[in-house]
């Protein structure tokens, strides 16, 4: 994430406790708005009960009263005890009802004052109709009459009903307050259930948006690039991987030549080391050569009595120099096959030179594309941390590879060398051995040329002929002493020079071995950071489907 992103980001772990503190708050404080309202709801709709009910019981102390002069009246009339049921019954009824009304009332004071001048006025009833039942149950009719005629009982109920009156008109006034009570807290229970929901969505709206854009949208902008890093990243390890791979086959396909070229070394070391045993032994023979012409020289020199045995040793001389010549040839053959085989060893150390070329361009692209690597990795932040480690040693491997391949071309050069060494030695070897064919041919045709002479004149040339094997025999055979002693010498060096190369093969096959070991360990490195990548590829669609 650039720190632009950075600033204009909010964390998620400060957003989501802020919001779900503020929403737990607000639907705390909605919480208790309501139970507020409520509950004034509910008292304010208890003291409108309870102000019907303390109007109800007031009614219900001018009923009982009612009753209660009713059964009077009745029992005035038909002097029969039953009628004064409700009379009885009224004390009873008055006494709980006015117990019920005080004990409503008791929190104001001014309704108790009335209540007590109430329960006066309904005493003063009850006692007038106690005076109306002793006078009938006396039988003094004529006081009864004038008392009943009289207004005093008018007068009491009448002033009860207007205290009564009073009572329930303030308990009306009480009712009209706590209606409007009600209403309001009705209202306000309605304000805060329609309020709080309202805000809570506001609110969520505004967290929504705030968290989008603090959040969810740089979540997206990092989703976004660490896909593309990644699938960038992804793109630079396949090109690796192909690469290594590449190089592999490449380190594959050298090791092989090597082994090639170390089998075809050793046969070179086998072949110089034959063809050097056959020149000794042509050597040894052309010196028995030069000890059968010198014997037949002094054999010649001893006279015409020994030109006989002259003829049997230069017969014998012929035949030797044949063998001779016949050795060379052989020798010349296999000096040919040495050729043949180091002009095939010097293509396939071109072949390895090629390759190892293209096992350094390879090493030196994946350097440059580790590099490129461990920039996106840095690009990548956090998530690109293992991927940089990653690169870093790639590269590491791939510098590993450049110096083994230099190594190995600084060891090709240094075969090449030797090689031009050899194949000096052996256009020498060649030449001398050419020579030593055509002194060996002189020789045998002077040996001939000798036989002859003896045969046409046994005893009359034999000083000439003494000086014939001394003047062409014995020089041409020194000559080809000399000549396969070049010979000898010329092997010995191809011997030891294909030696040296056997030994710069070996070092060349285990320098390619510790490549293959590289390229193998790169192979590796890069199939491990392609899983990585892989798994950062998809938690990175993941997190951008979820945002």
């Amino acid at each position: 994430m650039s720190k632009e992103l950075a600033k204009k980001s909010t964390r998620l772990t400060q957003i989501l406790p802020l919001s779900l503190g503020t929403i737990f708050g607000l639907m705390l404080l909605g919480g208790l708005a309501f139970k507020i309202s409520t509950n004034t709801l509910v008292s304010s709709v208890d003291l409108v009960t309870h102000t019907y009910q303390v109007k109800e019981d007031l009614k219900d102390l001018e009923k009982i009263l009612i009753d209660a002069e009713t059964g009077q009246r009745g029992f005035i009339i038909t002097n029969q005890e039953n009628f004064l049921d409700p009379y009885n019954q009224a004390k009873q009824k008055l006494n709980t009802r006015f117990s019920k009304i005080k004990n409503s009332i008791k929190a104001n004071p001014n309704q108790l004052k009335k209540l007590s001048e109430v329960r006066k006025i309904a005493d003063q009833k009850m006692d007038d109709l106690a005076t109306n039942i002793s006078l009938k149950r006396t039988g003094k009719e004529k006081a009864l009459k004038a008392l009943i005629l009289s207004e005093n009982s008018k007068n009491i109920m009448n002033n009860f009903r207007e205290k009564t009156a009073e009572m329930i008109e303030a308990e009306n006034q009480l009712l009209i307050k706590r209606q409007r009570t009600a209403k309001q807290a009705e209202k306000w229970g309605n304000l805060t259930s329609l309020a709080s929901p309202v805000v809570g969505i506001i609110f969520c709206s505004f967290i929504l948006f705030f968290t989008t854009r603090r959040v969810v949208q740089p979540l997206d902008v990092v989703a976004s690039s660490i896909a593309r890093s990644s699938g960038e990243i992804s793109l630079a390890v396949e090109q690796h991987e192909r690469i290594a791979q590449q190089q592999a086959a490449s380190v594959n396909q050298t090791s092989t030549t090597m082994n090639e070229l170390g089998a075809s070394s050793k046969a070179t070391v086998e072949q110089a080391q034959s063809a050097t045993e056959n020149a000794r032994q042509v050597f040894r023979l052309a010196e028995s050569s030069v000890v059968g012409a010198t014997q037949v020289l002094n054999l010649a020199e001893d006279g015409t009595t020994a030109a006989r045995q002259v003829l049997y040793l230069a017969e014998g001389g012929t035949q030797t120099v044949e063998r001779t010549l016949e050795e060379i040839f052989i020798l010349k053959e296999k000096v040919s096959k040495i050729s043949e085989q180091i002009g095939r060893l010097t293509e396939q150390t071109n072949q390895i030179g090629s390759i190892t070329n293209i096992v350094s361009d390879l090493a030196n692209q994946t350097n440059m594309l580790a590099l490129n690597a461990a920039v996106e990795a840095v690009r990548a932040g956090e998530h690109g941390k293992g991927f940089g480690v990653v690169a870093t040693e790639i590269r590491k491997l791939a510098d590993q590879s450049k110096k083994s391949a230099d190594k190995i071309n600084t060891l090709i050069f240094g075969i090449q060398s030797a090689i031009s060494s050899t194949v000096m030695a052996t256009e020498e070897g060649q030449k001398t051995a050419q020579e030593g064919i055509k002194l060996s041919q002189e020789t045998t045709k002077a040996f001939t040329n000798v036989t002859q002479a003896i045969n046409e004149v046994i005893l009359k040339s034999s000083q000439g002929v003494a000086e014939a094997i001394n003047d062409i025999v014995l020089h041409n055979q020194t000559t080809a002493l000399a000549a396969i002693e070049d010979v000898v010498v010329s092997l010995q060096q191809i011997s030891l020079t294909a030696r040296e190369q056997a030994n710069a093969i070996e070092q060349v096959v285990d320098a390619m071995s510790s490549l293959n070991e590289g390229a193998v360990e790169t192979a590796s490195g890069i199939t491990q950071t392609k899983v990585g990548i892989q798994k950062l590829n998809d938690a990175a669609y993941d997190l951008k489907a979820v945002v």
